[in-house]
């Protein structure tokens, strides 16, 4: 999908000339994609001579959304927004318009022939998840999830498949801090004998935990870590399971995997 995309996108600006694309964010997405984003696609669209103008743009109401969808002509959007309602007005626009619309989001229920989506779905993952959790057997586990209602629709699903081998399930702020994670880890994480975690997030919440799991002495022989693919710049200890989309196996950090995706 991303391969005919670029071609698309290649022959249309040698036959038509300077096209504008917005890239919209809003305050649900990560504050280090927002700072990589604008940077990263005017160096890539430089190196590869293209005519493109760039804007990104921060949504912050429906109706801003809809005001800057009908203030310009443009001929692509990318869709970092990572919140479902101003998706779906994105979708409905593009669709009408017949406007490209590329999405971050592993959210792939919005239907046309106009949007692409950049990552697996948020059913793969969770697929991927069950299986690797039943091939290995693991039970006294736990679920960890930032608050992305992606993340936690896929961590709820497993809790239900996965029954009684789940024996917590956490969904924490994106803001939490050390001292908040190094308690949960002592109260409640160590006190039941959990060793073995499934974390669904981009990388701040699971380095924190893994070096919490460390001091605690939990993370060690027979313990188990089973990561999300946008967290494989984060993982650096032996035994971390990390399954990862192709193409995207080098990200340093969580906004070049999100970059990753969008070139």
């Amino acid at each position: 999908m991303n391969c005919i995309c670029y071609l698309t996108l290649f022959q249309i600006t040698y036959s038509i000339g300077d096209m504008l694309i917005y890239v919209l964010y809003s305050e649900k997405t990560n504050s280090n994609l927002q700072a990589d984003m604008n940077s990263s696609l005017h160096r890539t669209i430089n190196q590869n001579e293209s005519y493109f103008d760039v804007q990104l743009l921060e949504i912050d109401t429906a109706s801003n959304l809809a005001d800057i969808l009908v203030a310009q002509q443009f001929f692509l959007t990318v869709d970092a927004t990572f919140d479902l309602h101003y998706s779906k007005i994105i979708n409905q626009y593009t669709e009408e318009n017949s406007i490209i619309n590329l999405m971050l989001s592993l959210d792939s229920s919005f239907d046309g022939e106009w949007q692409f989506f950049l990552h697996n779905s948020a059913a793969q993952h969770q697929q991927v998840a069950e299986m690797t959790i039943n091939y290995f057997g693991w039970k006294n586990m736990a679920i960890i999830s930032d608050e992305q209602s992606i993340n936690v629709n896929i961590a709820s699903s497993l809790e239900k498949m996965l029954k009684n081998r789940v024996s917590l399930k956490l969904i924490l702020p994106q803001s939490i801090n050390r001292d908040s994670v190094e308690s949960l880890v002592g109260k409640i994480i160590k006190p039941n004998g959990i060793q073995m975690f499934y974390i669904l997030e981009e990388g701040e919440i699971f380095i924190n935990f893994i070096e919490n799991l460390k001091n605690k002495n939990i993370y060690k022989k027979g313990a188990g870590v089973l990561g999300g693919s946008s967290s494989i710049w984060a993982a650096s200890e032996n035994g971390m399971l990390i399954y990862v989309e192709k193409g995207l196996e080098t990200a340093k950090s969580y906004a070049e995997y999100e970059m990753l995706a969008i070139k």
